[in-house]
């Protein structure tokens, strides 16, 4: 992750211009696609205090959120409403609730759950969050850990050489196989990678990593 003492830095002084208060406008526009034969086993990298974490477990999904920050996983908890009490398992810090667990540290050390990989990965501008000497690394823990699953992936593309000034935030779908970055082209209707809207720099840099969560 680019700086995580800088990410933790920007919880405790609230800079979170990036946080969505309503569920984010992709997951809903291809979740007849992306979850419409479920209820799914649904990975959350890096989830913030993402509204879509409640919205996919009030529609039966059993998800997995991964988040750096406590104070994210304290935040999301509050705002729901819901009665969590964390808890040491290895490597994280695990908030348990109906339908979600919540783990508080570092994505790189999650493992494949005991009862099998997730078949569905949210990818909130996680990918944009890491810096790209870590985004194989990345993709490599998610093919451990999902190996097979569909993935919705939403991104910024910058372009090359460069970190704006024109952004364009795309959204599109594939399966996580063996080759790194998993297979380009649409699965079960989604598209392969859909240009979603531009957004000038300003507007897509309001949050650290531009992400929009």
């Amino acid at each position: 992750m680019v700086a995580p003492e800088r990410w933790l830095k920007s919880w405790q002084e609230g800079r979170i211009g990036f946080h969505r208060d309503e569920v984010h406008p992709d997951l809903v526009r291809h979740a007849a696609e992306f979850l419409g034969d479920g209820p799914h086993r649904v990975l959350v990298p890096l989830a913030g205090k993402t509204v879509d974490l409640a919205w996919l477990a009030t529609h039966g999904h059993q998800v997995t959120a991964v988040e750096l920050s406590p104070l994210a996983a304290k935040a999301f908890h509050q705002e729901q409403g819901i009665d969590a009490v964390p808890e040491p398992a290895g490597h994280y810090t695990r908030w348990r609730s109906q339908n979600l667990d919540y783990l508080v540290g570092d994505c790189f050390h999650l493992e494949r759950p005991a009862e099998g990989p997730f078949d569905r990965v949210w990818d909130r501008a996680a990918m944009v969050a890491l810096d790209p000497e870590r985004r194989a690394r990345y993709l490599a823990r998610l093919r451990h850990v999902a190996a097979g699953a569909t993935i919705l992936l939403n991104v910024l593309e910058y372009p090359e050489g460069t970190a704006g000034p024109l952004l364009r935030r795309w959204a599109g779908g594939g399966a996580l196989g063996q080759r790194a970055g998993g297979q380009r082209g649409g699965r079960g209707g989604l598209p392969e990678l859909r240009e979603a809207e531009h957004a000038q720099e300003g507007q897509a840099q309001e949050g650290w990593g531009g992400q929009s969560k």
